[in-house]
């Protein structure tokens, strides 16, 4: 069994059912450093703060069904900027690729967190698992979640200081992660 433990939000921890922990470790091992995490633990055990797959499911459900609200507000939001319905289509659908998908993949994170996990999600998730990957998507993507979280500070989910950080890692690290798009599309 594997449990994946002290993210950089110090966040709950996933249990693998057993058996399963060999057959992913090596890409679980190269997506955790990727994405912030920096300790693996093996146990054998159920105990350890780790959760069950049930557990999973439900929490992930849970913020599925809240991420379905704030991208209703998302989309009123866009609306009242004049968009267009195809380039309000395009964000709703970036932005729930990241918040509904990606901040579930390996532990059920309210959308609070992506402010924290962009890099990881731009710079290697989506540039190895989304088929449509390429240096636009990347920025489109950016342009989305950019614009989502800006929507939530503006209606009090998110704090100033979070979106700060968001902002501030899309700026420093966009021309890494081209380039991650550019070395990874050479391979």
């Amino acid at each position: 069994m594997i449990i994946v433990s002290k993210t950089k939000l110090n966040t709950p921890c996933v249990t693998l059912p057993e058996g399963r922990d060999k057959q992913i470790m090596p890409l679980l091992e190269g997506m955790l450093m990727v994405s912030g995490y920096h300790e693996l633990m093996y146990n054998n055990t159920q105990e350890g703060g780790g959760m069950d797959y049930e557990q999973f499911e439900a929490q992930v459900e849970e913020i599925e069904k809240s991420n379905r609200k704030h991208l209703a507000t998302f989309e009123t939001w866009l609306k009242a900027k004049g968009l267009t319905d195809k380039t309000i289509n395009n964000h709703i659908n970036n932005v729930d690729f990241y918040i509904n998908f990606y901040l579930n993949y390996y532990e059920p994170q309210d959308i609070r967190y992506g402010c924290y996990s962009i890099g990881g999600f731009l710079g290697s998730f989506f540039i190895r698992k989304a088929l449509w990957s390429s240096c636009a998507q990347i920025k489109s993507n950016a342009a989305s979640i950019k614009k989502f979280y800006a929507c939530m500070l503006e209606n009090g989910v998110v704090e100033k200081d979070d979106y700060a950080n968001l902002c501030q890692d899309i700026k420093e690290d966009m021309d890494e992660w081209l380039e991650a798009m550019l070395t990874y599309g050479e391979a």
